[in-house]
Parts: structure tokens; C-alpha cells; sequence
């Protein structure tokens, strides 16, 4: 679970919303993709760690898994480039996650389908910023967190 939640958003546009986050974290953040991993391309990407996990139906334990991925500049901008427009976010990927030292700062589950939950480390200038944009609509906001959002 995010903990210290801020924000809960419906997402319009998931890569979108992912390019913008990237943005926003700094170099000791990771990101974590978990699902059918067989578009994920990680070539170019520098300190890709990929995890399998077990899955009851065989043909989809080869491509099945969890990476992640540190968030350097580099990594950041073949990211951005190279891997989320063709890794299937809202059809593969069955989870998204942020993460800082442990602590969740970014999460989402179902491809999307559920929403996505933000901590207080995102603005709520950002969060206002990508709603009038049409990336998120802001569904709860902590009072304290983001006023003008809903």
C-alpha cells in the first residue's frame, strides 16, 4: 500500500502519466513493472533487475515476471522513448509501481482498470497540472494534500 496516500486518480493516459512521474523522482527511485513481460525490451536499460514469478498456467511463465528499474537519467529517457509506448501498459501489465528506499510513492493495479494511488511526494500543483492536461482525474484528495484538485 502507498503509504502516506494522497491522492486517488482515475488514469486517461497511462504512458502519459508515467512519462510525467518520471519527471518528478529522482535517481533513488525505481520503477517496477509486473506482468507479461514479453514486449518488455531492456537492451538499453542499465541495472534491470527481473524476477520471476510463478504463474498455474505454463505457457506464460517464461514471459511473466517483475523488473525493475532504476531511474538514471538514461534510464529515464529510454523509458520514456523506447520501452513505455510498446510494453502494453493498460493490456499487459498488470501492475505499476514507484518506489523510493522501500516506500511506495506511486502504485496501480489491474492495468490501470482500478485507478491509481499517489503519496504526498507529488504536488498537488503537479496533481492539479496533469488533471487540466486530461492525463488524471483526481478522485480523493487528503484535505491537507491537494485542495484545489477536486
Amino acid at each position: 500500500m502507498v503509504e502516506n496516500l494522497a491522492y486517488q486518480v482515475d488514469v486517461k493516459h497511462a504512458i502519459e502519466l508515467l512519462k510525467q512521474l518520471l519527471h518528478q523522482v529522482d535517481e533513488s527511485t525505481w520503477l517496477v513493472l509486473v506482468g507479461d513481460l514479453s514486449q518488455f525490451r531492456a537492451r538499453s536499460l542499465t541495472g534491470v533487475a527481473r524476477e520471476v514469478i510463478p504463474v498455474t498456467n505454463d505457457l506464460y511463465s517464461a514471459s511473466y515476471g517483475r523488473v525493475y528499474i532504476p531511474l538514471t537519467g538514461e534510464n529515464k529517457f529510454t523509458l520514456k522513448v523506447e520501452v513505455l509506448p510498446f510494453v502494453g501498459l493498460r493490456t499487459s501489465i498488470r501492475e505499476v509501481s514507484l518506489q523510493r528506499y522501500g516506500h511506495l510513492l506511486f502504485a496501480t493495479y489491474d492495468c490501470f482498470q482500478d485507478g491509481a494511488l499517489l503519496s504526498d511526494w507529488f504536488s498537488s500543483e503537479f496533481l492539479f497540472h496533469l488533471q487540466q492536461h486530461g492525463v488524471v482525474h483526481v478522485v480523493r484528495a487528503r484535505p491537507q494534500a491537494c485542495l484545489t484538485c477536486v
